[in-house]
Order: C-alpha cells, then structure tokens, then sequence
C-alpha cells in the first residue's frame, strides 16, 4: 500500500468519525438549534424577482426535455439559494445528487439548505460525503469550518452542551487548517485565514 493510499484512506476515516461525532454527541441538542434556524430562515426568506422567475422557468423547461440533467438541477438550486429560499433549493440539489452522486458542488450546496434550516446532521453529512470524493476541496474544507464554528456558537456554554461545543470548534480548527494550507495564496485560502484569525484570534 502506497503512502498516497494510506493518507487516504486516513481522512476518510477522520470523516467518518467527524460525521460520528456529530450524529451520537449532538443528536440531542439538534431541535432546538433546528428552531433558531428556521425562524432565521423564515424571516430571510423573499419571492424571487421577475428575471428570476423567468430563468426559473426556462430550465423547467429544459428538464422537461432531459429530465436526466442534474446540470439542471443544480442551477435551479442555486436560483432558490440566492433568494434564500432554502426549502425549494432543497429539493432541486437533492436530485441532482440523485442523478449524479458524485456532484461536489450540489452536495456542498444541500449542505448550505440543510444548515441554514437548522438540520445539522445532515448538513455534516452532506459535507462529509463531499469530501470523501474530493478530499483537497478547499471552499468544501472552508465550510466545514465556518459550519462548524456556527453550530458551537449556536449551542452556547451551556453544562450540557460544553462537550459538544469542544467537539464543534475542534473541527472548524481543523478545517479552517485544512482549507488554508490546501493553498494559502487563493481567494479561497485568504478568506481561510480571515476566518481563523477572526474566531481564534491566531493564525491557522
């Protein structure tokens, strides 16, 4: 086995664990941060404008043609998104995922719909499946840690929940990391740093 095999297969653990942890630690305090979110999320949400509607339309049009365009699907998603309609862009980045599971962009996007409606769990198990197919995907390992410095702060210090918010900022650290020095000279890697440096108050 080579030592690029062996690396490998080592993040694909340490992902394993990650979405683990989230799943068994956190399961109890996921309703309440599910409820913070979704009154955030219900009082951001607008009516796409008219050139929207109209560009919504068009690929409706154009999956009626293929519905096997997940290209489609994740455009449509992205015209929700950008409207803050999470629910809807839901949906559209769920079938492409469907169509083709290997789409990194819609799985990272689902991710987004998933964490701003509070569902957390499936928000690191999106991530977590994005980045088993592309492990050096920095705005992915950039997420992660913004996803994860978000849900500490969301759970507070709490007796109950201190466990939890370690776990929490652990990841973003190591994230934030990742996604840095995957290419620290980037726009994505800059915005990495700032990140670091704004929650931590150090340099990753």
């Amino acid at each position: 086995m080579t030592y690029r095999m062996i690396k490998r297969l080592l993040l694909v653990s340490l992902l394993s664990v990650i979405f683990f942890l989230f799943i068994t630690l956190f399961s109890g305090e996921i309703e309440a941060f599910k409820l913070n979110r979704q009154k955030q999320q219900l009082s951001q949400e607008q009516a796409p404008p008219a050139i929207v509607m109209e560009r919504i339309k068009n690929l409706k049009e154009e999956i009626k043609l293929d519905p096997t365009d997940s290209t489609a699907y994740f455009s449509l998603g992205n015209l929700y998104l950008e409207a803050s309609k999470y629910h809807h862009a839901l949906n559209f980045y769920k079938k492409a995922v469907e169509i083709n599971g290997n789409d990194v962009d819609s799985r990272n996007n689902l991710a987004v719909c998933y964490f701003a409606l509070g569902e957390s769990s499936k928000a690191f198990y999106q991530m977590s499946e994005a980045l088993k197919i592309q492990p050096r995907s920095q705005k992915l390992w950039l997420n992660l840690g913004i996803f994860s410095h978000e849900a500490a702060e969301s759970l507070g210090q709490t007796k109950n929940s201190k466990l939890q918010v370690q776990e929490y900022l652990k990841t973003s650290r190591y994230a934030l990391k990742k996604a840095y020095h995957l290419a620290p000279s980037t726009t994505t890697g800059e915005r990495a740093k700032r990140e670091y440096h704004r929650y931590y108050n150090s340099l990753p």
